[in-house]
């Protein structure tokens, strides 16, 4: 059932339909608001706050864009009202699995991803909050340049700014990351 179909029966007295809303995209607002304020417990409340006022605020949604998208903007924007407002100390986040890792393939296979995306985890963790967030929704959450721009607030370009830069970034802290590895092993 499409996002929509399910916008217009919550709209219409259904609430079990907007159940299926948070189901649906409750992953990616999690991973979201973690990106942005790297504290697990904080990141379940801020995604929790998320849903409550798109629930709240869900008759001032325009179908001009998708609701993910617009779901999203919010999650982004409430997580860094909470980092200006706490300063929130950051913590490691290598306990946190995306969406989708319990499906990896059984084997060396599995094990060699599974190490990837642990030095993808650590070099993302050493980026800045809107670089390493530019770098997830564009990559690892396949959003165009338009669908981050309406999410972060800023223009296209300053999108595509901010992936050039930030794939500088993820290059160098990868090679910095690689060669601690190859240290102590050899």
């Amino acid at each position: 059932m499409e996002d929509r179909h399910l916008i217009t029966q919550v709209l219409r007295g259904n609430h079990q339909a907007f159940a299926a809303l948070i189901d649906r995209h409750k992953g990616l607002v999690y991973s979201i608001c973690l990106k942005v304020c790297k504290n697990a417990e904080t990141a379940e409340e801020i995604a929790q706050d998320t849903f409550l006022k798109a629930f709240q605020k869900l008759d001032t949604f325009k179908s001009e864009s998708k609701f993910s998208t617009w779901l999203y903007r919010i999650a982004y924007n409430l997580s860094l009202n909470t980092i200006k407002k706490s300063r929130i100390q950051t913590d490691d986040i290598d306990e946190h699995q995306s969406v989708g890792e319990s499906d990896l393939p059984d084997g060396f296979f599995a094990l060699k991803q599974e190490e990837q995306r642990g030095y993808l985890r650590q070099a993302l963790d050493r980026l800045n909050e809107r670089y390493a967030l530019v770098l997830s929704l564009y990559y690892l959450e396949e959003m165009s340049v338009k669908e981050v721009a309406v999410i972060m607030t800023e223009k296209e370009s300053n999108v595509k700014v901010h992936l050039n830069r930030a794939r500088k970034a993820l290059n160098k802290v990868l090679e910095d990351l690689l060669k601690d590895e190859l240290k102590s092993i050899l």
